[in-house]
This record gives C-alpha cells, structure tokens and sequence, in this order.
C-alpha cells in the first residue's frame, strides 16, 4: 500500500547504497506517515532511547546528518 501512496520514498529507502536496516526502513516509513517517536516505540516494541538511536541512524545514512532534529524535515521534504 505504501508503494502506491508514495512511490519515490518507498524506493529510495530500498536503495542499496543508502544501507538502510529492514527496521531502518519501517521506521523511516513511519516518520514520513507522521508518527510520533513515542508512537515508533510502541509499534516497533522498542525503548525511547532505541528509537533516538534508530532515527539518528536513519538520519547519518540517508541524509548524512547526526541526531535526529532534523529527521522529520529531511524525510518529509522527500516527495
């Protein structure tokens, strides 16, 4: 279903060069569908601090950035 919604996302965070982790790549989706890192946690079974440490990642790889403040921005300027 997201391949249909937004296409061009869904295959830039498949590209092998970014090396995005499969739970990279389903979390990275759930930024761009607008939720909440708290709400990444509970859906991803994972802590506050994994889910920074999963965004900053994300962040560094597809965007070369560290942290995760800019995170949301980077990924929904993605058409």
């Amino acid at each position: 279903m997201a391949e249909t919604a937004i296409p061009n996302f869904c295959r830039m965070i498949e590209t092998q060069h970014i090396g995005l982790t499969d739970m990279e790549k389903l979390a990275a989706l759930l930024v761009k569908l607008r939720f909440l890192p708290s709400e990444l946690a509970v859906l991803l079974d994972l802590s506050p601090q994994s889910v920074t440490n999963l965004r900053s990642s994300i962040n560094m790889k597809m965007f070369n950035q560290h942290g995760t403040k800019s995170l949301n921005f980077n990924i929904r300027s993605i058409n």
